[in-house]
């Protein structure tokens, strides 16, 4: 708060002195910064980014403005041909994909992934983590699942490319579109099982037309429902409205979901920039780390093999240091104290899954 005071001179008298002061006060908010990752159309060069590009690759565009690739998918066996149309990147040890091909991806460990499935990266292993065909999202590219997200319950959002035909909604549901965000309650993994609902109308807030179709959606802590759609979008809600383009992610403020979707207000979250060679696919908007505040799991472990070692005779340890994440950790050290009885000490450092080390020394 401001105060302000006005005071009479010396032989001035005031007959209403409470009005000589006033105080204006504002509520200070705290600005959230936002990070942005983003798959591209197409092997789009990413500004700033070395080696090939891939539609299957995720990246990241960085509060400053620079981008970085953070997961290669050839690295871990994605094939070349594979084009990620939706994701959730958690780290590079918990990244959930879909796949926008028409025919199916084979992935190390699990075959035929469908445009309806998602998958699961641990940072070892890929697993199927929703089998869209089992609980009946199987009819062609209408039924391609380019958004998903996760509840805090465990329940699944996703939205489909085209109209989703989806057994055991409750009847009167209204006809689903590309624009909805269809719930799945249930059971994931190689068996999936769910009981759908419809959680959010897209046609309830105005969103009809073509280019309105939902690709990105996210369910933030304090309950709004952030999205992005293809192209134009013209949301309306009550007395509420929001007009924007494709590069716009927005919020439906305080929602009110199911069959009869309303959005208290909206909000413009996050404009995504423009490639100057193509233009972005998926995307994934989070709360972005504080620096020197985030969260990374580091482990490392170390031995030589053996349990007996000749005097004089040669002897070599492998290290291994590893971050579970999720977030990075830039400008970790390893540092190896070793017995006097050695010497002639040298090291190398080969590095693996996106981190960076000196070659030797």
């Amino acid at each position: 708060s401001n105060t302000a005071t006005v005071a009479t001179p010396a032989g001035v008298s005031d007959p209403n002195p409470a009005d000589n002061s006033a105080t204006d006060t504002d509520a200070i908010t705290s600005s959230v910064p936002l990070q942005a990752y983003f798959s591209t159309a197409g092997n789009t060069a990413v500004p700033g980014v070395a080696g090939t590009s891939d539609d299957a690759d995720l990246y990241a565009w960085n509060t400053d403005g620079s981008y970085a690739r953070v997961f290669d998918a050839s690295a871990f066996g994605v094939p070349a041909g594979a084009n990620v149309d939706a994701f959730v990147y958690n780290g590079p040890s918990d990244v959930y994909l879909s796949f926008g091909n028409d025919v199916p991806v084979n992935l190390p460990g699990v075959a035929g992934v469908q445009d309806e499935d998602i998958v699961h990266w641990n940072g070892t292993v890929w697993s199927l983590h929703f089998d869209g065909s089992a609980v009946g999202l199987d009819g062609g590219n209408d039924e391609d699942v380019d958004a998903f997200a996760f509840l805090a319950d465990g329940s699944l959002l996703v939205s489909t490319r085209g109209i989703p035909v989806v057994a055991g909604l409750p009847a009167g549901t209204p006809t689903l579109a590309d624009a909805d965000l269809l719930r799945c309650a249930g059971s994931f993994g190689a068996t999936t099982s769910c009981t759908w609902s419809l959680h959010f109308d897209g046609s309830d807030i105005a969103l009809t037309a073509g280019s309105e179709d939902i690709n990105f959606a996210s369910v933030a802590a304090n309950g709004d429902i952030q999205l992005r759609t293809l192209g134009a979008f013209t949301a309306t809600s009550g007395a509420s409205s929001l007009t924007g383009t494709g590069n716009q992610v927005f919020a439906c403020t305080s929602p009110t979901t199911g069959e009869a979707t309303a959005c208290a207000g909206f909000s413009n979250v996050l404009t995504l920039p423009t490639l100057p060679t193509g233009s972005m696919d998926a995307i994934n908007v989070v709360t972005a780390p504080v620096v020197g505040a985030g969260n990374a799991d580091l482990s490392i472990s170390k031995s030589d093999g053996v349990t007996d070692v000749a005097a004089g005779g040669p002897v070599s340890y492998t290290i291994v240091a590893s971050n579970a994440g999720p977030d990075p950790a830039t400008a970790a050290t390893v540092t190896d104290t070793l017995p006097a009885t050695l010497s002639g000490v040298s090291w190398t450092c080969i590095a693996a899954g996106g981190a960076t080390c000196g070659a030797s020394g």
